[in-house]
């Protein structure tokens, strides 16, 4: 009598499906981008449209999917409202096109009434699920306590059809990404000069019990050699961090070994990163793939071409393989090079 073969799981099977929105140990919640500095980053393409239920469905059938389909999305809708209640209805803005895009999120360029430019990033509800939703509660929350100069300001939040819009501060378009492009690298007064400031800002977030947890080239906007950092997606609060997320070549030993970790210590780390990018325009660990560049960052194998006593000391207190011993933003504003600034 022949054996029935057992049925194999499909591949499409929910098991199957590693997502970017659970923080467990096995599951990452990573930027996509490429290890390269100077190349275009590589950002998840959402679609903007939903997909049909189905292909054929007519009659009483179609009236009962919609119907369903109706009152899941109200449940859904009365769902959000209670996490991220509106501050406005959003008819005093106008949006227009589209300056910038993330992993999860659109920014579109803004006006009020009075005609005042502001960005606008627009989430769409329908990949509001699981992490992502607990993220923008974050991101929201974080933006409401923190009121610094040089950290972009949360201005609105309203609901509008399938979309949640957070209305933010208009801070120009050009970033360090944009700078170090154009300069290749920048004199060491110049890059030292932005990493002063950003210990500032580093200093007072951290003081609020907040850490960002993806500070890089690409979320930190300049005029006229003054920054504002931007794009609080992935912070929270800094103790005891278990959800390991970021920019591959910018993450912590600590975070590549996901570790629990505080969020204070990542950022320090990523600042280094960020600032040999602005010294020679490439990154300090490297790696053909993502498996190389994590065993690069878990043996602390940099690169730097600086010979720079200034740059090697700095460096040297920040890239620290136990998070422990590695040296706070304000202790870094102690160093020799900063007391003239």
């Amino acid at each position: 009598m022949q054996q029935r073969r057992p049925k194999l799981k499909s591949l499409d099977n929910k098991e199957n499906q590693h997502t970017s929105e659970t923080p467990i140990q096995n599951r990452k919640l990573f930027r996509k981008t490429t290890p390269k500095l100077l190349q275009p980053l590589q950002m998840d393409q959402h679609i903007s449209s939903r997909e049909p239920l189905t292909t054929k469905v007519e009659g009483l059938h179609k009236i009962r999917l919609r119907t369903y389909v109706n009152t899941i999305e109200n449940l859904v809708n009365d769902n959000l409202l209670k996490l991220i209640p509106p501050t406005c209805d959003g008819s005093i803005y106008s949006i227009g096109q589209s300056i910038g895009k993330g992993s999860y999120a659109t920014v579109r360029l803004g006006t009020n009434k009075q005609g005042l430019k502001v960005a606008i990033k627009v989430y769409e509800k329908l990949f509001l699920k699981g992490e992502r939703l607990n993220n923008l509660v974050k991101e929201i929350s974080a933006l409401k306590a923190l009121n610094h100069e040089q950290i972009v300001k949360l201005l609105d939040v309203y609901h509008c059809g399938s979309t949640i819009n957070l209305v933010l501060e208009y801070c120009g378009n050009e970033s360090l990404f944009n700078l170090v492009k154009q300069h290749r690298a920048l004199s060491k007064d110049y890059a030292f000069n932005i990493i002063h400031q950003l210990l500032k800002i580093l200093v007072y977030i951290h003081e609020k019990n907040i850490c960002h947890r993806d500070i890089k080239l690409e979320n930190i906007l300049i005029t006229n050699k003054r920054i504002k950092l931007i794009d609080f997606g992935f912070s929270t609060i800094c103790n005891s961090i278990t959800c390991h997320c970021g920019t591959p070549s910018y993450m912590s030993p600590e975070v590549v070994t996901k570790q629990k970790y505080d969020g204070r210590t990542t950022d320090i780390w990523a600042l280094g990163v960020l600032f040999v990018g602005l010294l020679q325009g490439s990154f300090p660990f490297k790696g053909s793939t993502e498996k190389e560049l994590f065993f690069k960052i878990r043996n602390n194998e940099y690169t730097i071409n600086s010979q720079d006593k200034d740059v090697r000391e700095f460096l040297r207190q920040v890239f620290v393989l136990d998070p422990h011993h590695r040296s706070t933003a304000k202790e870094l504003l102690q160093c020799d090079v900063f007391r003239t600034m």
